[in-house]
């Protein structure tokens, strides 16, 4: 079986969405994932299932990021990174790595939105 059908074998047993399984930044692998990224992963087992997962750190950069993508949306990944609960120097840290996945010249300034949204209204001077 493959990872597809099985997704979907889970989302009908369980109720979820269809597109439960995001493998939507699979593409990151390719443009960078945040520095030490790998020594991070988490492998958690399940019998015949092996997972192997971002760190919660590494979950509040890949939600940063999609928070800016989606910007000014307030949707899904605000509310995944507000429950993540990141402190300050996280979020900067993340700010850092975010800034570097989007070359457009309205990026940085969704970042700083994004950031604002958290309280932190200050983050030129830190990134």
């Amino acid at each position: 079986m493959d990872l597809k059908q099985a997704a979907s074998d889970v989302a009908l047993e369980l109720g979820l969405e269809g597109d439960w399984l995001n493998s939507g930044p699979t593409n990151m692998i390719e443009s960078g994932l945040p520095e030490g990224f790998k020594m991070r992963v988490e492998t958690l087992t399940y019998r015949g299932l092996v997972l192997h997962v971002a760190s919660r750190l590494d979950h509040i950069h890949l939600k940063l990021w999609a928070a800016v993508d989606q910007w000014p949306s307030r949707g899904k990944h605000v509310d995944d990174l507000r429950r993540l609960a990141p402190t300050r120097g996280e979020l900067l840290d993340a700010a850092r790595w975010v800034r570097t996945q989007d070359v457009g010249p309205e990026f940085p300034r969704m970042v700083a939105e994004v950031l604002l949204a958290f309280g932190i209204q200050d983050e030129q001077e830190h990134i």
